[in-house]
């Protein structure tokens, strides 16, 4: 979900982690905890190239 809303809002992987940090919009749709710290923006790249597999 948080690579499609990436899309949406053409961020970089960087900007999406810290928009899944700080922004309460992204942590309902994701379904977090609003005390939940997110994610490194590794991960996105990470999640993309075993996508690709």
């Amino acid at each position: 979900m948080s690579v499609f809303m990436q899309f949406l809002e053409s961020f970089s992987d960087r900007q999406t982690a810290d928009a899944v940090r700080g922004r309460i919009d992204w942590k309902y749709a994701l379904s977090l905890e609003l005390e939940d710290d997110g994610f490194n923006f590794s991960v996105l790249s990470e999640f993309r190239d075993r996508l690709k597999m």
